[in-house]
């Protein structure tokens, strides 16, 4: 229990600081003339989640990875439709892509790293919740 502990809570954790920066009314964030930059924040923000998600669930095969996509597209989904009860903000499907983009590209990193420990025999496995 303590290992399952100890791989989920990084994931958990940085959810938590989504749910909170998107917590924030709209008035209350500084304004930045560039861009798209807010889609590049929703990218870059959730691309840790999809990383840590992946850690926590491990990359043992198409169907781990199928449900941390799903995980992941399920949180994203919960925080754009949170955003509608925040004064100033709104559900946005681009935001909502930006998300699953950057979530994506961290399942992909982390199941590169393993992949390239693998070949030198250093890949420890993620938990079996099979």
């Amino acid at each position: 229990m303590k290992q399952v502990f100890l791989k989920f809570w990084p994931a958990a954790a940085w959810f938590a600081l989504i749910f909170i920066l998107t917590s924030i009314p709209s008035p209350q964030i500084p304004v930045i003339n560039v861009r798209h930059l807010d889609k590049l924040m929703h990218f870059f923000i959730y691309l840790p989640f999809g990383f840590f998600l992946t850690r926590a669930l491990g990359t043992g095969g198409l169907k781990r990875l199928l449900l941390v996509a799903a995980v992941c597209l399920a949180a994203s989904a919960c925080d754009e439709l949170h955003q509608m009860l925040v004064p100033g903000r709104q559900a946005d499907v681009f935001d909502f892509s930006a998300d699953m983009a950057g979530a994506a590209l961290g399942m992909a990193v982390y199941w590169g790293i393993q992949k390239l420990r693998r070949g030198r025999g250093r890949a420890a496995p993620g938990p079996d919740l099979t």
